[in-house]
């Protein structure tokens, strides 16, 4: 797990650079923030008020500790991709994911993610 903005989380997966950490940390809870976070919404319950509370207050924590975060909801086959200073970019089936900064030359149809 990650300490982000001084809360413990547990991304489905995440990327941490080694220019930003070459040792890794041997804590339960990595106090330095990823790179990239990825966080997969449960199918049925990502509708909920409390789930939806959770879910704005960790992109939020993500985003204020400079986390680029890819938020993939199975539901709706889509992923959105929320980088620190950026407007929040949804890409649905047809689109490609792409790296950016954090992970240059990577390339993803989202429709392989998706599909069965």
């Amino acid at each position: 797990g990650y300490v982000v903005f001084g809360e413990d989380y547990i991304p489905d997966a995440a990327f941490m650079s080694y220019a930003r950490q070459p040792i890794a940390s041997d804590a339960a809870y990595n106090p330095i923030a990823p790179d990239l976070a990825i966080e997969v919404l449960s199918p049925g319950n990502a509708g909920s008020n409390d789930e939806r509370d959770k879910m704005l207050r960790k992109i939020g924590n993500y985003l204020a500790a400079g986390t680029v975060l890819w938020l993939v909801d199975p539901e709706q086959e889509t992923i959105d991709v929320y980088i620190p200073n950026q407007p929040r970019k949804t890409l649905r089936i047809g689109d490609f994911l792409e790296g950016g900064d954090v992970l240059p030359g990577f390339r993803l149809a989202v429709a392989s993610v998706f599909s069965e």
